[in-house]
């Protein structure tokens, strides 16, 4: 293989994925009308944006050799525990905080309060107990989850106050 071939294969396989997103976008944009908008993009970015915080958090986990399998129940449960306090119908108590923005800051602190809590249950049963990470966070993730649904009663919560949507 000359040079110049194998340093445009080199190129491309680097940069496989910006390649296979372009063909998805065009095929996407050539069958789906109305699909190559500012405002699909957005949406995109929007709800990818939630799962790129939580990769970062769980890349510290992964690379101190670990595994930590109840991620998503305990988003679950910390963005339940916003929506009780601060939606004001269906499950939610309907708690108004003045002035308004006040809600942003401490709806983040108690979903972060709620993560912290079982991280660190986990997080001492790992390391303090020297117990499996993969079973103490498989149990986490389960009764997190059936926690979730217990509260809840499969009830949502509804009308968030404006604060927050706007936040997220």
């Amino acid at each position: 293989m000359n040079p110049r071939t194998r340093k445009a294969l080199e190129f491309v396989l680097d940069n496989l994925v910006w390649f296979m997103l372009l063909f998805v976008l065009v095929v996407f944009s050539i069958f789906i009308p109305n699909y190559f908008q500012l405002g699909i993009f957005a949406n995109i970015i929007e709800a990818s944006s939630v799962l790129g915080v939580m990769s970062i958090g769980l890349a510290l986990v992964i690379i101190a050799g670990h595994m930590d399998l109840s991620v998503e129940s305990v988003a679950a449960l910390s963005a339940m525990a916003v929506g009780i306090l601060f939606c004001s119908s269906g499950i939610g108590m309907g708690v108004q905080l003045h002035p308004e923005w006040l809600m942003v800051p401490v709806s983040l602190l108690v979903a972060l309060a709620v993560g912290g809590i079982i991280g660190a249950f986990n997080g001492y049963l790992v390391v303090k107990v020297k117990m499996s990470a993969f079973i103490i966070t498989l149990a986490s993730y389960i009764w997190v989850r059936g926690l979730v649904l217990v509260v809840s009663g499969g009830r949502s919560a509804q009308d968030l106050a404006p604060a927050i949507r706007w936040f997220g």
